[in-house]
């Protein structure tokens, strides 16, 4: 093959192989309530599931299910309210319950297989909440220890639900996020009763400090071990982080170095989305750079303000919840994300044209 064809098909799949946010807009779905108005979206598994807390018309919020264009409600325990968290592959969803039992208390809880079983608590009547879910079921949360003097960290398997407790010597430990490694990151009190970002690693807490200020937290953690969150800087704002490979990034804000951003979610591309602008807009951060998530809709949806993004899945579907124009002159309402083109129908022509490449190396090699 002439020199020239071989240069020009590598350009080609350099290229195509280069995620361009510019190319990728969103459509957006609402997300209906269980009969009331709010929809409140916090996970999304890679069959685009989600999860999530909605109103009924009684003013009480359930947990629900949301696939194929059907929402589901979860129930409780026996109390009023619940609330979904997490969902993983399998389609098991963790998250949060009344029992009725007395007021206040609540637990964490496993939805799956049509059920939702109860995780209890350490001891303390005020119980607990499960936030995280891997593929293999390992859940983690937080749970409050007899008498309520701490909330330790926990990570439920195979029926057993483990004390982790408080990680960074305070009293308090709030995991949010699971691998399918079972690393574990979330916030927790360091000695000063602080909140300090940490990373749970093969029985070992790394705590993982600010950017100059006071105070940290995790929320997710991906396949390679990246973790996203926010931390304070030295002026008092937050912005959001990255970490990877035992460093710190700041991600920035929108509105620079006066402006806040905070990380809720990351997926196994690098993609991470949550909040920037002092609270107001829904952001996505890829490629190095962050974008304003209501400047990348499709026109048919630029009227929609979208207030900030909560979960991302692999295939770039995001969810969150924004104003919706067209209900009661903007009403505040759950909704879906979907990329158009998505970014995997990108990633698979690149990687043929890189496959292309590659042959063509080898008929030359060959040939020599």
């Amino acid at each position: 093959m002439p020199r020239f064809s071989l240069t020009v098909l590598a350009a080609f799949a350099l290229l195509i192989t280069r995620p361009a946010s510019a190319q990728v807009q969103y459509t957006v779905t609402t997300l209906a309530a269980l009969g009331g108005k709010f929809n409140s979206p916090w996970g999304i598994n890679d069959s685009g599931q989600v999860v999530g807390g909605a109103d009924l018309n009684t003013g009480y919020t359930h947990a629900y299910l949301y696939a194929n264009n059907a929402m589901q409600d979860l129930g409780t325990l026996g109390g009023l309210d619940s609330q979904a968290y997490a969902i993983n592959s399998s389609g098991q969803v963790v998250g949060i319950s009344a029992t009725g039992v007395s007021p206040g208390n609540s637990v964490g809880f496993v939805y799956s297989g049509g059920a939702m079983t109860a995780l209890g608590s350490f001891g303390g009547s005020l119980g607990s909440e499960a936030t995280a879910i891997n593929a293999s079921g390992q859940v983690v949360g937080s749970a409050y220890t007899a008498g309520n003097q701490e909330v330790h960290g926990f990570l439920y398997s195979n029926g057993t639900m483990t004390d982790l407790g408080t990680l960074l010597g305070g009293t308090q430990c709030y995991p949010w996020g699971i691998n399918d490694s079972g690393q574990v990151v979330g916030y927790a009190y360091n000695t000063r009763n602080v909140d300090h970002a940490f990373l749970y690693s093969n029985g070992t807490a790394t705590d993982l400090g600010t950017f100059g200020g006071l105070a940290s937290g995790a929320t997710a953690i991906n396949s390679a071990g990246q973790v996203v969150g926010s931390a304070d800087l030295a002026n008092n704002y937050d912005h959001a982080f990255l970490f990877s490979n035992g460093h710190m990034t700041d991600l920035g804000a929108i509105g620079g170095v006066n402006g806040t951003s905070w990380a809720n979610a990351i997926n196994d591309i690098g993609q991470i989305v949550g909040v920037s602008n002092h609270g107001t807009d829904g952001m996505l951060w890829q490629n190095g750079g962050m974008y304003d998530l209501n400047s990348l809709l499709v026109s048919d949806d630029a009227g929609w303000t979208i207030h900030e993004a909560t979960a991302i899945n692999d295939n770039g579907w995001i969810v969150g919840y924004g104003i919706n124009p067209n209900v009661n002159g903007g009403q505040t309402e759950g909704l879906l994300l979907i990329p158009t083109p998505e970014p995997a129908s990108l990633v698979i022509v690149g990687l043929g044209a890189v496959g292309l490449l590659m042959a063509s190396r080898r008929i030359i090699a060959r040939r020599r």
